[in-house]
């Protein structure tokens, strides 16, 4: 997506939405076109086909207004989407946005200690954010991209009950403020088109600009949320805006001075700013990772595990998923328990919770320690075996789910143990029927692809403290 005919493009696009009755038109036998035809939508706007053909195509790219306001009543677009037709109609984009928060703004959102308010552009990069915002959702941290987050990040699925609506609003608002001319813009609607849902919403060219509107969060510490969304474009400061949240008006508040606080169950967003280890748990990131099963997240919890390791634990845990999603596609022969895997991924190191010294250093105390932790919290010996085992591939009995969770292990940080992986494929070769060199050949384009984004997940879990603070 280069944007290079983003004018051409959108009248193309909604030429399609308008039926011809709608027009006022009169339609007779079978059209080849959904919507209008460019001859109709010509004379509706009382220009020459020619002339509409070159615009469609790029090669006239400067209409006069009354051309646009023609096109815009034969197309029956409602004010935003006059407005961006307009703009996708004037000069290439100006290079003077601002993409650093003045300190005043910054100070006045941090002055906002109960309302979650962070400043955007009109690309949706978070440029700044309290901490109330980031404890609302990872997703409101500096350095994200909102839309890139709505769409690649599943936590924002389970976060948003009306993801769906919210999901297709944001595409909207992304062609509404953004110019795909822009480079970085064009970039970024280029990796979203991967995704099967944006592609489909872009393709609309629905238009959307963001307002003041009610949302539904259902935050996974705090509950379910209903909170108002206001904007307030910052003078001075071209494309930032501020977002906020305050409790909508059937939200129960519980106020201080100046203050509302947002509050379910008795837990406030505030509580949760400060917590790393809940951010380790819940923070987005890149590339974007699985949530821990709930029961191994209420056991970090309890045990007050620190950050890091919670961290390492999301990182191996989703490339077990990978991997025994892989296994299933690639060799559907192999017998294997998914869920025991992952959960062996999500806990395999968690007696450095024990043996926190070896998060940072060489060490194998936390293998036996790990066992007897999850025995000595309810787990069965089938799962906690995992933790003393997952160093252990070489030794008698073990079986393919263990092989799994020690290459996930390895893998995740780009690591390659040819013994390990020729114990697998002895396993995959069995199950297949298949040569060892073909099955070798088909486990080692799994790895590498799972192995590229090795260097992402360690600065993944470089963010967070090996010890909260």
């Amino acid at each position: 997506m280069k944007g290079e005919n983003a004018l051409g493009d959108f009248l193309r696009a909604r030429r399609g939405r308008v039926r011809p009755d709608e027009a006022g038109l009169t339609s007779f036998g079978r059209r080849r076109v959904p919507g209008l035809r460019r001859d109709e939508l010509a004379h509706l706007a009382g220009v020459s086909q020619h002339y509409l053909t070159r615009l469609e195509q790029g090669k006239d790219r400067n209409p006069s207004p009354q051309v646009l306001n023609a096109l815009a009543s034969a197309l029956r677009l409602n004010p935003d989407e006059r407005a961006h037709l307009t703009a996708l109609a004037d000069a290439p984009p100006h290079g003077g946005e601002h993409t650093a928060v003045s300190d005043a703004v910054q100070q006045l959102i941090d002055s906002w200690s109960q309302t979650p308010a962070y400043v955007r552009d009109r690309r949706f990069d978070v440029l700044a954010a309290n901490k109330p915002a980031m404890a609302l959702s990872p997703l409101y941290t500096p350095g994200q991209n909102l839309i890139r987050g709505m769409f690649l990040d599943p936590a924002a699925r389970a976060l948003f009950p009306d993801w769906a609506q919210i999901a297709a609003q944001s595409a909207a608002a992304l062609r509404a403020e953004a110019d795909p001319r822009d480079p970085a813009t064009a970039d970024l609607i280029s990796s979203l088109l991967t995704d099967s849902f944006f592609r489909d919403s872009w393709t609309l060219h629905d238009v959307q600009p963001t307002r003041d509107e009610v949302k539904r969060f259902n935050h996974p510490v705090v509950g379910p949320l209903t909170l108002r969304r206001e904007t307030l474009a910052i003078a001075g400061a071209e494309g930032q805006v501020i977002i906020a949240y305050q409790a909508a008006p059937d939200t129960p508040r519980r106020a201080g001075p100046g203050q509302t606080a947002l509050r379910n169950g008795g837990r406030t967003l505030a509580a949760v700013t400060a917590d790393p280890l809940r951010r380790a748990l819940i923070a987005p990131a890149d590339p974007p990772l699985r949530s821990l099963p709930d029961q191994v997240v209420a056991l970090l919890e309890t045990l007050h595990a620190p950050p890091r390791l919670a961290a390492h634990l999301r990182a191996v845990h989703d490339v077990a998923a990978q991997l025994t999603d892989a296994m299933a596609e690639r060799f559907p022969q192999l017998p294997f328990d998914r869920d025991a895997v992952l959960f062996g991924a999500a806990t395999h190191d968690i007696g450095k919770v024990r043996h926190p010294e070896e998060l940072s250093g060489p060490g194998s105390a936390h293998e036996p320690a790990g066992y007897e932790l999850l025995l000595g919290h309810g787990v069965s010996e089938a799962l906690a075996r995992f933790a003393r085992d997952h160093a252990s591939w070489q030794q008698d009995g073990i079986g393919v789910d263990d092989l799994l969770v020690s290459v996930a292990d390895k893998v995740w940080k780009g690591k390659r143990v040819t013994d390990l992986e020729g114990l697998l494929v002895d396993r995959l070769a069995e199950a297949t029927g298949r040569e060892r060199w073909s099955v070798f050949l088909d486990l080692d384009d799994i790895l590498d692809h799972i192995a590229a984004d090795a260097d992402r997940r360690l600065a993944f879990q470089a963010t967070h403290p090996v010890r909260a603070r």
